[in-house]
């Protein structure tokens, strides 16, 4: 996956989107083109040259995404309008060797011996970056959940402002409609030199996520007819 850029968004996927990175977990074949698609799909573009017009958008003006494959996030998500990161959290088996690859894997500290030999995983610590999964020798070690973990709001400049992070994963399926139904919240609350996290700031998490959940059910709805369509 290579950085797609136009005048009026980025999607700035890191170097294990396309497999150079030994940490990197596996992205879905198509998934910067579905991105695109919904973004293109949201209006963002026409509306922000139009709204722009006569100039161009300048460089902070451009909606960024940004597509990480692991916790180290080096496509810099927490500080990109959207940002995701591929993950997968760990089922922690009720018994095993004992062998602690697990916990010498895991570059959090999240992971610590039971008393019964078996691992304990101190949620709070876990980034669900899937290192302990990989390093189980006997296989004990599973995937209980996978999905990218969601982000909104992140910005540099004056006052910059780390990511709000969602909670859970989200089925990478379902990101082209949530991605989608934020921007259409943003061109709904836009104002010149508003940027996407001070609309988050300003009208509260809460209430910005379920007016995105109502557009990304239209964005569904409108997928599934078009779908329908043109099958038939």
């Amino acid at each position: 996956m290579n950085m797609h850029a136009t005048a009026t968004y980025r999607i700035e996927p890191c170097r294990g989107c396309s497999g150079q990175c030994p940490h990197a977990l596996p992205a879905p074949e198509g998934f910067t083109r579905s991105i695109d698609a919904a973004v293109a799909a949201s209006g963002w573009p026409v509306f922000l040259n139009d709204a722009c017009a006569p100039r161009p958008p300048r460089h902070h003006e451009q909606f960024r995404i940004a597509v990480a494959c692991c916790a180290n996030g080096c496509s810099r998500p927490h500080i990109a309008d959207i940002g995701l990161i591929f993950s997968q959290r760990p089922a922690v088996p009720e018994s095993c060797s004992g062998c602690g690859a697990c916990i010498a894997a895991c570059p959090d500290k999240a992971l610590a011996p039971g008393p019964d030999g078996a691992p304990s995983l101190d949620h709070s610590r876990c980034l669900a970056c899937g290192k302990c999964i990989a390093a189980c020798p006997e296989g004990a070690m599973t995937v209980a959940e996978s999905g990218c973990r969601f982000m909104v709001g992140g910005k540099l400049g004056r006052r910059p402002r780390l990511a709000t992070e969602l909670p859970g994963l989200l089925d990478p399926r379902l990101l082209p409609g949530r991605v989608s139904g934020w921007l259409e919240v943003f061109i709904a609350g836009y104002e010149p030199g508003l940027r996407f996290g001070d609309l988050v700031g300003r009208m509260g998490l809460e209430r910005v996520l379920a007016l995105s959940l109502e557009y990304t059910s239209f964005f569904a709805a409108t997928n599934k007819n078009s779908e329908g369509g043109s099958a038939a």
